[in-house]
């Protein structure tokens, strides 16, 4: 019955057998007892699942201190320039502790958008940030 119920448990929600049809699929392998007992077996086994939380619901929360960190991107981006179309590369910073995101614009893709970012720089408390 446990491992009925563990299959069960990893099927769609309409897709999963009732307390009612799962006595009759244990009739029919030859169970003598009566449904109230499957279905107190089945209620308790569904409330221990839920007071034992499986590893697929865990939720680790990211914590990072002020300044510390921030996410990094770019986009390729068309502009005018001096009547001039230009193809330029364009930094996405996202600060990791509030979630604040701001942009600079780069003339092309180098390791200096982010190496030369105003982000790599010490800010005032001396903390250098670091880019995931």
């Amino acid at each position: 019955m446990k491992q009925w119920l563990e299959v069960e448990s990893r099927l769609p929600k309409k897709q999963r057998r009732t307390a009612q049809r799962l006595f009759e699929g244990l009739q029919a392998e030859g169970y003598r007892g009566a449904y109230d007992r499957v279905q107190r077996y089945v209620k308790d086994w569904k409330l221990e699942q839920k007071i034992t939380p499986a590893l697929t619901k865990v939720f680790i929360p990211l914590a990072f201190p002020p300044g510390e960190t921030c996410q990094f991107d770019w986009s390729e981006e068309f502009v005018e320039l001096g009547g001039i179309g230009r193809k330029i590369k364009v930094g996405h910073f996202r600060l990791s502790y509030s979630r604040k995101m701001f942009v600079v614009a780069y003339p092309c893709e180098t390791q200096e958008m982010v190496r030369y970012s105003p982000l790599s720089r010490p800010n005032n408390h001396g903390i250098k940030i670091e880019l995931d």
